[in-house]
């Protein structure tokens, strides 16, 4: 953080707290840098790095997204002795609700 600063402290009931907790563990983030995140974001500037964390997770997402829907097709390949336009068909159906 760049010139001075003042420390300030507010109260949590223990699910603000919790959920905040779990949203910095997700982001690997310390609660302060993810307050003042907020906060800037309330303010109108951007994150700190938050956006760029964001989008990786999201990357991430749509990754694990993709792996799932193959070993879909490939389990209803080979133990369900699914065609392979079938078991496609059916994963993009299943999976667009």
């Amino acid at each position: 953080m760049a010139g001075p600063t003042q420390t300030i402290s507010f109260r949590l009931t223990h699910d603000e707290c919790a959920e905040l907790d779990r949203l910095c563990g997700d982001l690997n983030v310390r609660r302060g840098d993810m307050v003042r995140s907020i906060l800037k974001r309330h303010f109108g500037e951007q994150g700190v790095g938050m956006t760029e964390r964001i989008e990786r997770l999201e990357t991430e997402i749509k990754r694990l997204q993709k792996h799932h829907a193959r070993c879909i097709v490939l389990l209803l390949k080979v133990l369900g002795k699914w065609s392979t336009p079938d078991a496609v068909e059916a994963v993009r159906t299943e999976l667009s609700h």
